[in-house]
């Protein structure tokens, strides 16, 4: 069904780290799911199961970004930098 996601995954330089394992339960749930794209919890929360939202504050770049989801400026599967960072972020962030 992910055809596109592991060919792209096996190309990207940069590879978050449940994609890059094929973990994808980690943040989706492939049965049951009230959120868009099967996500676990809603898209603002979905990333602090893994990551503690007391480091977001500690990045420059996310100051007044709280209530931004981070899938806004980072892929959540792969990116060309190693923030993951959609284009458009990259471009902010220069």
């Amino acid at each position: 069904c992910h055809d596109d996601l592991e060919s792209a995954l096996t190309k990207a330089p940069f590879k978050h780290e449940p994609a890059g394992n094929g973990d994808c339960s980690s943040c989706h749930n492939p049965h049951v799911s009230n959120e868009p794209k099967l996500l676990i919890k809603d898209r603002q929360k979905v990333c602090f199961e893994c990551h503690e939202e007391k480091d977001l504050v500690a990045v420059k770049s996310h100051a007044g970004q709280t209530e931004k989801a981070c899938i806004e400026c980072h892929d959540p599967h792969l990116g060309k930098d190693k923030y993951l960072l959609k284009p458009v972020a990259q471009a902010k962030a220069k």
